[in-house]
């Protein structure tokens, strides 16, 4: 307890005061619960490009070194032209390996 003078109706008296000190040691701890997600995608089935290629063949390197640096993927190459004419859609933008395709978190 700590002492405190007040005045009360100009009288002169002595009040306790309980002042009470709060540790972040004891105060309720707030828990959240984690848990484990998982990213997956899938193709957008049955998808081709105009050329008729579909996702498989976007999964490897280009062939033609003379136009494109060794290690280009034909993803890199070609991933944004030659949408398919059904659904509009290009590799890029159907194929997991291009970054596109249907993505969950599981």
């Amino acid at each position: 307890f700590f002492f405190q003078t007040a005045y009360i109706h100009n009288m002169k008296t002595i009040v306790p005061i309980a002042i009470t000190l709060f540790s972040t040691q004891h105060a309720p701890q707030h828990h959240t619960a984690v848990t484990a997600q998982t990213e997956s995608c899938t193709d957008i089935p049955d998808w081709v490009d105009a050329e008729n290629d579909g996702c498989d063949w976007y999964d490897n390197n280009v062939d033609d070194y003379d136009s494109y640096a060794e290690g280009t993927t034909r993803c890199e190459a070609f991933g944004n032209c030659c949408a398919n004419e059904d659904n509009g859609y290009t590799a890029q933008q159907a194929c997991c390996t291009c970054g596109g395709g249907l993505q969950f978190i599981e």
